[in-house]
């Protein structure tokens, strides 16, 4: 757990040297910075760091020693098959794959804080306290979509309609759930309202008691019967309990603070956070049930980690300030109890590197004269 600890005092004392938030020079040699500390934990850790990361080293492996493209071997979505061949015609060391997959995740998440969020440091920190980072280095799959979804909405706000639309469906070449996102999206671009938050709260009571039916009506769209299983993970029931519950109360303190905001109707990307926190609050409610279903949440994580600082624009300084320390200081503490009481969650607890398979990489690499 050190690493994560170093990289959680690195995050706010860069932040007090570089000071982000004065000018866009200083904002980007500090998200680069940070980025590259991402980068490092994500591309030379050990097979063992993320519970999923395992079989995806051992799908690339396999790839690797059949050479050629055999979708029906594989259960994984095609855009993933098609990204491990390619690598895997450079070298069968799964560890390239890793950097590739950390390359991209954080250059499109620091790129997507750096645009949308108006306090990084803050972003930064919460992108590890909130398990977001934990999810990326578990669920790599779903993280290329999600960072796809982002990099679309980055197009769609620049109203470049067309690559947005490329970007929208690369996503679902590499997780399927992406579609769902994609097709809530038009909804997310509404007024927010009470009407609105209501609706989102029946349907989360209603899909929450029907949650098997919904489990199983994805198992029959998606053919993943064994995967999306309804007592996948039926002993963390309490522990989803209590993220759902801490969700629930970051989501209710958000909407409070921009409840003006949401009023007045005129900040669409106030609106666009509401529907992103009701998003993420209906998944973990989801999950409480059927763990796994809380994934989908993912998707809207990172637009919350981005869009947090924007809420707490206060035009009272130090109640603005006593909300964000406030923030910061609860989630850290949940980031300490799930590392230490819950370290299986996720698998990345405790951290190790692999420099010596790096090692090994760089010269299968070297070999072939690359």
């Amino acid at each position: 757990m050190i690493p994560y600890l170093i990289l959680l005092t690195i995050i706010p004392t860069a932040a007090c040297a570089l000071k982000p938030q004065s000018n866009r020079r200083n904002k980007r040699i500090y998200v680069f910075f940070i980025s590259v500390c991402f980068f490092i934990l994500a591309a030379f850790r050990a097979v063992t760091i993320g519970v999923d990361t395992r079989q995806f080293a051992g799908a690339y492996q396999s790839i690797a020693s059949d050479g050629t493209l055999d979708f029906d071997k594989y259960r994984y979505e095609h855009g993933f098959v098609v990204l491990c061949f390619l690598l895997s015609r450079l070298t069968s060391n799964y560890q390239l794959l890793l950097i590739v997959v950390a390359l991209f995740l954080t250059i499109g998440t620091g790129l997507f804080f750096y645009y949308f969020s108006k306090d990084v440091s803050m972003s930064f920190f919460l992108f590890v306290t909130l398990n977001v980072f934990f999810s990326y280095l578990n669920t790599m799959r779903q993280a290329l979509a999600s960072v796809f979804v982002i990099i679309a909405f980055y197009f769609f706000k620049k109203d470049r309609k067309i690559l947005a639309l490329v970007f929208v469906l690369l996503a679902p070449m590499f997780h399927q759930t992406a579609w769902l996102f994609v097709l809530m999206f038009p909804i997310m671009l509404r007024r927010f309202t009470k009407r609105t938050f209501l609706g989102y709260a029946a349907c989360t009571v209603l899909l929450f008691c029907l949650s098997g039916q919904v489990t199983q009506f994805i198992a029959f769209v998606m053919g993943k019967d064994e995967f999306y299983d309804p007592n996948h993970s039926g002993s963390n029931y309490y522990g989803a309990l209590i993220i759902f519950l801490f969700y629930t109360v970051i989501a209710l303190t958000c909407l409070y603070l921009i409840r003006k905001k949401l009023k007045q109707g005129g900040d669409p990307n106030a609106a666009f956070f509401a529907h992103a926190l009701m998003m993420w609050v209906l998944f973990a409610a989801l999950g409480v049930k059927v763990e796994v279903l809380s994934r989908f949440g993912g998707y809207y994580a990172l637009f919350i980690v981005a869009l947090i600082p924007s809420a707490l624009g206060l035009k009272d300084k130090r109640g603005q300030m006593i909300v964000k320390y406030g923030l910061c200081v609860v989630s850290l503490l949940y980031f300490m109890i799930i590392c230490m009481c819950r370290p299986e969650w996720f698998g990345t607890v405790p951290y190790t590197f692999d420099f010596a398979n790096t090692q090994q990489m760089f010269h299968s690499l070297m070999s072939v004269g690359v």
